[in-house]
């Protein structure tokens, strides 16, 4: 017995009617709007998370470096670009290409480490670097590494201002205590302590700046560390200083 026409075509599968797959298509797109629109968003977040990172991590490292007067060790020839040391209005750069010094860690070092005003000097100095990242991701490391300047451009940089000042607070005391004591021997005693403490207690200042814009100009992004360092800051060369950490000029 035969199936009429009708009865076949009630038992099969209907399909989608195209007012059904417009409505579809529409509500896919207004999805997809939504998800292109919060996206950009999401990747500045990722890239500020990730240049804060990077700052903070190289922000400790600089600060260890230089105040235990490290001269060896971390390669950073290979990171930082150009050193300007400016002084009474002039500016001196410090460059792989032209630094007049060996271009290694310990010239990197002891120029950073110039402080604002070395024994009461009357001209005051002033120091900062252009610096590639020395933390972040193996790719960015190795074109900085590798010196290819096309690929070192999209490694990620900043600039570095560096400020060493004598800790100068003990002054102050020094001076109302010999003021309060007068001139007696114990008085004497304590204003040679404090005086000994405030020539070697320096106040050690890093502030980063980021990021560096096409034609060299630098982004709004910036923050300080700061620390004490105790001990002699000592100089060496000519040109370059040292922090010694573990040794102390008297000021009997």
């Amino acid at each position: 017995m035969s199936v009429a026409p009708c009865q076949m075509h009630r038992k099969g599968i209907a399909g989608f009617t195209m007012v059904e797959v417009a409505l579809s298509i529409a509500i896919i797109a207004f999805a997809m709007i939504a998800i292109l629109g919060v996206l950009p968003t999401g990747l500045e977040v990722q890239k500020n998370n990730r240049e804060d990172t990077i700052i903070n991590q190289d922000g400790s490292f600089f600060l260890e470096l230089l105040q235990n007067g490290l001269e060896g060790g971390a390669n950073l020839e290979s990171y930082v670009q150009f050193i300007e040391v400016r002084r009474g209005g002039q500016t001196e750069r410090f460059s792989p290409e032209d630094s007049g010094l060996p271009w290694s860690t310990r010239t990197i070092v002891g120029l950073l480490s110039t402080p604002h005003r070395f024994q009461n000097e009357a001209v005051a100095s002033e120091v900062s670097a252009r610096v590639y990242a020395i933390s972040g991701v193996m790719s960015e490391k190795t074109a900085v590494l590798s010196g290819n300047e096309a690929a070192r451009q999209n490694a990620f940089q900043y600039r570095l201002e560096v400020e060493i000042r004598p800790y100068r607070s003990y002054a102050s005391q020094s001076f109302n205590l010999l003021n309060r004591m007068g001139e007696t021997e114990q008085g004497q005693r304590e204003l040679n302590r404090l005086r000994a403490l405030s020539e070697n207690l320096y106040h050690l200042r890093l502030t980063f700046q980021w990021p560096i814009l096409p034609g060299g100009t630098i982004g709004d992004e910036r923050r300080t560390f700061s620390t004490l360092v105790a001990g002699s800051l000592e100089r060496r060369d000519g040109n370059l200083f040292f922090f010694e950490p573990s040794s102390f000029e008297s000021a009997e």
